[in-house]
């Protein structure tokens, strides 16, 4: 802990990733992000989910709060303003109807599991804290933390980090479960969120939740 002009905060790992103040984000990780017969895949992402189901076990284990994020696209596109129609026609895809509520490509990939403690946000943008509650459940549940994993790097995942650090949370990114359909950006990503925010391993990020709960 270290404190300027009275005001004290966390300054370690092990203090700021505390298992009692802690939520775990998990962003995206549905079929049409990752998995092979998705709209972005086959790509890089899949790789991932065994590590991030067992950082989420991990999470449960030590009483960490698991947060599913889902990029979600309602039917008929009634989600979309004409200007993130245009944004999302980025990637130059003929289709923009990915990850669309209610299909197979919105669903977690497997193994991945919800479960009834687990708070899930659909989101429409890149953040998952534009349109949602994700800010009101945080503070609802005491969580002064969040650490970050999931696709794409430098996406929804960079975008949902530094929102959090903008709304006063301490925010922390599990580097070896983030990914990108475009490795390049991936790398350049972590790169960039490694000059301003707290960047750890998976192997560093539940230890500090073990030290905390024993």
């Amino acid at each position: 802990m270290k404190e300027y002009r009275g005001k004290q905060f966390y300054s370690s790992d092990s203090e700021i990733l505390a298992a009692r103040h802690t939520a775990l984000i998990v962003v995206d990780l549905q079929n049409d992000m990752g998995h092979p017969d998705g709209a972005f895949g086959p790509n890089q992402v899949a790789d991932i989910v065994p590590s991030v189901d067992t950082t989420v076990r991990d999470a449960r284990a030590n009483g960490v709060l698991v947060v599913w994020l889902r990029n979600t696209v309602l039917p008929h596109n009634l989600s979309d303003s004409p200007a993130w129609l245009a944004f999302r026609s980025r990637h130059g895809f003929e289709s923009l109807d990915f990850t669309v509520k209610g299909t197979w490509g919105h669903d977690l990939m497997e193994p991945l599991e919800i479960l009834p403690e687990d708070v899930v946000i659909d989101k429409h943008r890149s953040t998952g804290f534009v349109g949602t509650d994700l800010d009101s459940i945080l503070r609802s549940n005491l969580i002064e933390s969040v650490a970050v994993c999931g696709c794409m790097t430098e996406g929804c995942v960079e975008s949902t980090v530094r929102d959090a650090a903008f709304r006063d949370y301490y925010t922390v990114v599990i580097k070896d479960l983030v990914r990108s359909n475009t490795p390049r950006l991936h790398e350049l990503s972590l790169e960039v969120m490694s000059s301003q925010f707290r960047v750890r391993s998976a192997e560093e990020v539940t230890a500090a939740w073990s030290e905390s709960a024993g």
